[in-house]
């Protein structure tokens, strides 16, 4: 038994390494950015970099100030899911490499996180209407734009993290 799961565990390091390396090396031979890729473009603030906002949007104080408040406001809401996400995700690893796998037990876990991602994806939605709120009329078109514009590029496989929110972008 100890050996069957040392087996599985070196295998599946093995094709989780080669992936990782493979999806690395597709986006780079894209013309993607490597640091862009290992960075992931969904980590940081969803949908308020304040950054990037600031020079794009160019944001005033007030709107910046606002901004940094909503972040951190779902910031702190966002932690209390991952909270509760990630102790269902090991177990479920953890259930999952074990020699009788129960599958009623796994849907109950997949359940569980299902409905906790559902709650993180409103989080998401809740927030970028709340930047909404704060930005002029004109800001918020161009912010709309860029994110057609975003989900166009990342669905035709193009990478987008050097996307600028300018009507000049290539399709």
């Amino acid at each position: 038994m100890k050996n069957t799961l040392l087996f599985s565990l070196i295998i599946a390091s093995i094709l989780i390494s080669t992936d990782t390396a493979l999806l690395a090396e597709r986006y780079r031979n894209r013309g993607g950015d490597k640091k862009c890729y290992e960075r992931g473009h969904r980590k940081g603030k969803f949908f308020g970099n304040p950054d990037v906002l600031k020079s794009e949007l160019n944001l005033n104080d007030e709107q910046m100030t606002n901004l940094i408040e909503i972040n951190l406001n779902y910031e702190k809401k966002h932690l209390v899911y991952r909270e509760k996400l990630a102790p269902l995700r090991i177990k479920l690893k953890r259930m999952i490499l074990e020699e009788d796998v129960d599958l009623s037990k796994i849907r109950q876990i997949l359940k569980k996180t299902s409905e906790l991602q559902v709650e993180t994806r409103m989080l998401r939605i809740k927030q970028r209407l709340d930047i909404e709120k704060i930005l002029t009329p004109a800001q918020k078109n161009k912010l709309r734009n860029s994110r057609r514009k975003i989900g166009l590029l990342h669905h035709e496989g193009r990478g987008f993290c050097n996307l600028k929110f300018n009507n000049n972008t290539p399709f």
